[in-house]
Parts: C-alpha cells; sequence; structure tokens
C-alpha cells in the first residue's frame, strides 16, 4: 500500500507554537488509538517536521467503502414508498411513473458505459467524491420537488452518481481486499447494493410511516451520511496505479469478454436448438441448411 504524504507550506506560524499543536494531534490520536500515516511540514527554509494524519487501517477502508456502496443503492429504493404521495399531490399517470423509473434507468446505463474504467485513469478517490457530489445534489432536487419535473431531474442525477460510483467502489474492493480472501472483494461489491436497495425502500417506508416530515426527511438523512462519505474519502488510501487515456476510456465499449465467449457461444446454440414451434433468430437459417446424408 502507498504511503499517504502530504506537504504544508508553513509560513508565518512561531516553531514552538506549530510544536506544541503536533504534539497535542499526535496525543489525541495516539489516544483514540487510531492508526497513524506521516505529513511533513515544510517550512520557509527547507526544514520538515512531522505531524500525525489520520488513516484508516485495510480493513476498515474495506468495510467502509462498502458501506457506502451500500448507500449509494440505498437511495436508488428510498423513494419507492413516496410515490404514492407524489401521485395523490401531483395527480400524474402510471405512464409518468414508468418514464420516472426509465430515466434512471437510462442515465444508470450511460454512465455504467462511459465511466466505468474512468478510475483507471483517474484514481479511485477523485471518481468516488464527484459521484458523491452528484449524489448529494440528487438528493436536494428530490427535497426541492414541487412537481414532476423536478422529480425527472433528481433521478437523471441519481442515475449518474450511481453509475459513477459503481466501476470505482467496484474496483476499489478488489484494490483493498484482504490478500488472504481474494474473492471477498467480487462477493461484497455484488451483495452490497442488492441489501441497500433493499434497506432503502423498507428504511423509506418505516420513515414515511411514522417519521416527521416524510416527503424530505430520508433525503435528508441521506444527505449527511454522502457529506460524511465525502468527508471520509481522504483518509482511505487510493492504490490503484494511474494509466493514461481517460477521455479514450469514456468511449463505449460494446462485446464479449474473452474469457466468457465459450459460454456465450454455448448460450447461443442452445437458443438456436429450443422447441422449433417457437420463433427463433437461427430458425431461418436451420430452414433452409440442407438435410444431412
Amino acid at each position: 500500500m502507498r504511503t499517504v504524504v502530504a506537504t504544508v507550506v508553513q509560513r508565518q506560524a512561531p516553531q514552538a507554537l506549530n510544536d506544541a499543536a503536533t504534539h497535542a494531534m499526535q496525543s489525541f490520536l495516539e489516544a483514540l488509538n487510531i492508526p497513524l500515516a506521516t505529513l511533513a511540514i515544510k517550512g520557509e527554509k527547507g526544514n520538515t517536521r512531522t505531524m500525525a494524519r489520520l488513516k484508516l487501517s485495510r480493513a476498515a477502508s474495506f468495510w467502509l467503502l462498502a458501506t457506502v456502496f451500500a448507500f449509494f443503492l440505498f437511495a436508488a429504493g428510498a423513494p419507492s414508498p413516496l410515490y404514492v404521495v407524489y401521485e395523490a399531490m401531483w395527480h400524474f399517470s402510471s405512464l409518468t411513473l414508468t418514464a420516472i423509473f426509465g430515466v434512471y434507468a437510462l442515465a444508470l446505463l450511460a454512465a455504467l458505459l462511459t465511466t466505468g474504467r474512468l478510475s483507471d485513469h483517474l484514481g479511485r478517490r477523485p471518481v468516488v467524491l464527484l459521484a458523491l457530489v452528484v449524489q448529494i445534489a440528487s438528493m436536494v432536487a428530490f427535497i426541492a420537488a414541487r412537481g414532476v419535473g423536478m422529480l425527472f431531474a433528481a433521478w437523471v442525477l441519481q442515475g449518474l452518481g450511481t453509475g459513477l460510483a459503481t466501476g470505482a467502489l467496484s474496483a476499489w474492493l478488489l484494490d483493498l481486499q484482504p490478500p488472504d480472501n481474494p474473492r471477498l472483494g467480487s462477493l461484497v461489491a455484488s451483495v452490497a447494493p442488492v441489501a441497500g436497495l433493499a434497506a432503502g425502500a423498507l428504511v423509506s417506508g418505516l420513515l414515511v410511516q411514522y417519521g416527521p416530515d416524510p416527503l424530505h426527511l430520508v433525503f435528508s438523512l441521506l444527505c449527511a451520511v454522502y457529506a460524511l462519505a465525502f468527508a471520509a474519502m481522504p483518509v482511505i488510501a487510493d492504490v490503484a496505479k494511474r494509466t493514461p487515456g481517460w477521455l479514450q476510456s469514456m468511449r463505449p465499449q460494446i462485446g464479449v469478454p474473452p474469457a466468457a465467449r465459450s459460454l456465450f457461444a454455448a448460450w447461443a446454440g442452445s437458443i438456436c436448438r429450443r422447441d422449433p414451434r417457437w420463433p427463433s433468430p437461427c430458425s431461418k437459417a436451420t430452414a433452409t441448411s440442407p438435410a444431412p446424408g
């Protein structure tokens, strides 16, 4: 894991005050039993001193990222219990409700296709930070919604934010998974979104039923959660090696990975060999092929 080192330019603060602040911060963090990293402070004459800086352990970083990942999908399930209220207030049709869900799916798909590999080039942390900003904007749009138009805007922002975060967080979990359990990262990256989606609908329903301000409470709480996650990102190590070509990585590529092509070919073959009473993409070719023998 790469050591987190930062450099801060020190200009006018007295030497004694800096030493006292350094000692106080080290004592405070050690009293909390928090792991530390080194922060170098460079003075006007080039002399350096060390100062404690909070850094989460690998295991704590891993589970914090898993929690953040779950909360991204928690937000996707949170509005579901509110649509009965929205429909009664704004009298929109079931077709409008379907369209609202549809724009989320389209925005999510667009973000996944264009930004899925972005963190390989820009780093995991910058992409997740951007996703958190977009997600907070989505929650603010839900809070400010006074009509169907704002709901569309909120869902588009949420789809973009979730799509941005999905690729980066999945890769970050793989980066920080325990070396003695190399399958844990992919397992958690699969379970966390599903658990978050289910918990979002359940908790939001309970808040709508029993909490104050049912139209806004869940989104206000999620804003606070995302703000805390944003503040926590700098203490999580971003160990991914960046590669050039971030702009080219945003070009969508649709295809079958080499490792899955044999399975895909077998699946396609089974489609062609299914019951001939049902139409098949291969039926025309099968009908015109010569009979054996």
